[in-house]
């Protein structure tokens, strides 16, 4: 039994065992799924329960509708932002579950591939060499557009480093202004 648990001991020593569990093992962002093991389509209590009370918030407002955003900037989720949108049954308006999940700094979680906020647009196109749009201009902001689990993710760029990641249905764009689909 002594050897059991010293064998036990040393191989997570060697494979990097863990025994916080819960979301925040690598990778942190699940591209189409959701990020820090909130997903798209949880509640807003639900989400609460996993990442805690945020630090801010506030409403927002798109060419299809509005809601309500939760901002974390401190602590284990810095830079983390979870888009509730509005929706009325009849005349009365209740709040949807969470519709959009996005990253920026000082967040430092990545995908399975490694990409988060700071990679290269290359090592982007290196993980998703078949993204729905790319663009960059010659200062080096665009964004590169994957569809994953019937969703799109999203990378925005600022010198050609990614300044952030989102995933959800979050304001598609109107018809015919980019040529993908996530459906």
């Amino acid at each position: 039994m002594k050897h059991t648990r010293a064998a036990v001991f040393l191989l997570c020593v060697i494979a990097g065992c863990s025994d916080a569990g819960g979301p925040f093992q690598s990778p942190r962002i699940d591209p189409g799924i959701g990020i820090d093991g909130v997903r798209i389509g949880y509640p807003r209590d639900k989400v609460r329960a996993i990442l805690g009370t945020p630090d801010g918030g506030g409403l927002w407002d798109g060419l299809w509708g509005g809601g309500v955003v939760d901002r974390w900037r401190t602590g284990p989720h810095a830079g983390l932002d979870v888009y509730y949108r509005d929706y009325f049954q009849g005349n009365t308006p209740y709040l949807g579950p969470a519709d959009y999940i996005g990253v920026g700094p000082p967040f430092a979680g990545t995908t399975r591939e490694g990409i988060g906020p700071g990679s290269r647009w290359e090592s982007v196109l290196l993980a998703y060499p078949a993204p729905l749009h790319a663009a960059i201009d010659s200062a080096g902001s665009g964004s590169i557009v994957v569809c994953g689990s019937g969703r799109y993710t999203f990378y925005q760029f600022i010198d050609s480093a990614v300044w952030s990641v989102g995933t959800g249905y979050f304001d598609p764009p109107p018809p015919g202004a980019l040529p993908y689909s996530c459906r």
